[in-house]
């Protein structure tokens, strides 16, 4: 799990703490990208995204542009 948060932590303006809550939902990379691959667009993928605490809109954009 440190490594996964860690990985997370990498991508422009995803915090640690961004990372936990992330990893939190979604416990493993494998997990989240499956999960985001579900959504038809990415309006519906940061919408999802935005459900975690701490991510808005731009981070959530950015995590989908780094994972998928």
């Amino acid at each position: 799990n440190t490594c996964y948060i860690g990985q997370l932590s990498q991508i422009p303006n995803i915090s640690e703490k961004n990372a936990t809550e992330i990893a939190k939902v979604y416990p493993s990379y494998r997990a989240l990208v499956h999960a985001l691959e579900g959504y038809s667009d990415d309006k519906a993928r940061i919408k999802q995204l935005m459900t975690i605490d701490m991510l808005g809109k731009k981070k959530a954009q950015t995590i989908i542009d780094f994972v998928l």
